[in-house]
């Protein structure tokens, strides 16, 4: 399938926009990267789910549905959104790193970073998808229709009862929740085409309610704010629940234990090689003559300050592990 959305309009980005997506970015996948490598050594506890590969989407989403005025709700796999809101790369390692600096404050860890506008990174599958329908819900009944509420999921979320239940509350209630499903091409270990019976998602999805929905390629920036921007004016001309798919691919297992022993690696190498989000990027920057390799190291030093300092944080005490939890009666 290709018939991606076509876009009404198309936005000119200058050369200052194009450095900056360009390097928040790069720093989504150095900062992977570096996750990866310290889970490895035993240094992050629970599990580890990389965005590597998805980074033009939270990009893109944080940029349009805007990074004050939107309210996000991802999955576990939260690490990009989290950097794309301009979350703070060292509090972002703190976190991973179990530390009291950290977003979460060390105990959270990596399927839990947060933000004010980011208030989780839910470790239910699609556990999210109700809430998002109730703030949207909340918003539009307090009248306060501009903010956005977008909600993220995986393709293995639309074989769960919960989002269908979330749905038919989101229409009957007009509430204007916009959710984005980046499809991935596996639920876990197992492809998507075996785990779910109709195709495209989001569109078959969006035609049990009589909703929107828009078909979006994953790896392309460009195209991506284009689209998005077309979802957000037509959830404020609707103020309706709007589904989106998006095509994209990730490089590593659904978690760092998970070896990934279902595809090739030809298979891996094959999308890196057509589509990945960063190298399209990087493409348009050559040929406008931006000067990619001092972006790069500056991202590079951003990043290595910033996990030297959450290492030198410290440990969460008995009061810190407390918080959020009830005494007992």
């Amino acid at each position: 399938m290709s018939d991606y959305h076509t876009p009404s309009n198309k936005r000119n980005l200058t050369d200052q926009e194009l450095k900056e997506f360009f390097k928040k970015m790069i720093e989504i996948r150095l900062f992977e990267d570096e996750g990866v490598r310290l889970y490895k050594q035993g240094a992050v506890g629970g599990f580890y789910h990389s965005y590597k590969g998805q980074e033009a989407i939270a990009v893109a989403s944080a940029f349009v549905f805007g990074q004050k005025t939107g309210d996000f709700l991802q999955t576990y796999r939260c690490h990009g959104l989290y950097l794309a809101l301009n979350g703070s790369p060292q509090a972002g390692f703190a976190e991973l790193l179990g530390k009291r600096e950290g977003c979460s404050g060390g105990i959270g860890g990596s399927m839990h970073l947060s933000l004010p506008n980011m208030p989780l990174g839910e470790g239910i599958v699609c556990g999210h998808a109700a809430l998002a329908a109730g703030m949207a819900h909340a918003k539009n009944h307090l009248g306060n229709k501009s903010p956005q509420v977008v909600c993220f999921l995986g393709d293995g979320a639309v074989a769960q009862g919960l989002i269908y239940e979330a749905l038919n509350i989101a229409k009957l209630s007009k509430a204007p929740a916009i959710y984005v499903i980046e499809n991935n091409r596996y639920g876990m270990g197992t492809a998507v085409d075996r785990a779910i019976s109709f195709h495209p998602l989001g569109k078959k999805l969006a035609q049990l309610y009589d909703l929107s929905s828009y078909y979006l390629k994953g790896c392309d920036l460009f195209h991506l704010i284009d689209s998005f921007t077309d979802v957000l004016n037509d959830s404020r001309k609707t103020s309706m629940p709007i589904i989106v798919e998006v095509d994209t691919y990730r490089y590593q297992g659904h978690s760092i234990s998970d070896p990934g022993n279902y595809r090739d690696r030809e298979e891996i190498e094959c999308y890196i090689k057509k589509n990945d989000c960063i190298a399209i990027i990087r493409k348009e920057m050559e040929q406008r003559k931006i000067d990619i390799e001092t972006c790069e190291k500056e991202v590079r030093e951003t990043i290595r300050i910033a996990l030297d300092k959450a290492m030198e944080g410290k440990d969460p005490d008995e009061f810190d592990m407390k918080k959020g939890v009830l005494d007992e009666v």
